[in-house]
């Protein structure tokens, strides 16, 4: 599906209702995604990157507040 996307946006919450949103492109998320440790439905279908890799390789988008 990757190969499919212009951008993986990961919002990460730095207060309650706060967060940050990044984009990285997809080749980026590709080479540091680990696949999730869920051993249900998840499994095998579900990739994480961490947040280090999206504020350092990605580009910020904007701080967004959730009402």
């Amino acid at each position: 599906m990757l190969e499919r996307l212009d951008g993986v946006i990961g919002a990460f919450e730095t207060e309650h209702n706060i967060y940050d949103l990044y984009e990285i492109a997809p080749a980026v998320f590709s080479e540091n995604m680990r696949e999730t440790r869920s051993k249900g439905a998840a499994a095998g279908k579900v990739g994480l990157v961490t947040q280090k890799v999206f504020e350092g390789e990605g580009s910020f988008i904007q701080t967004i507040v959730l009402d």
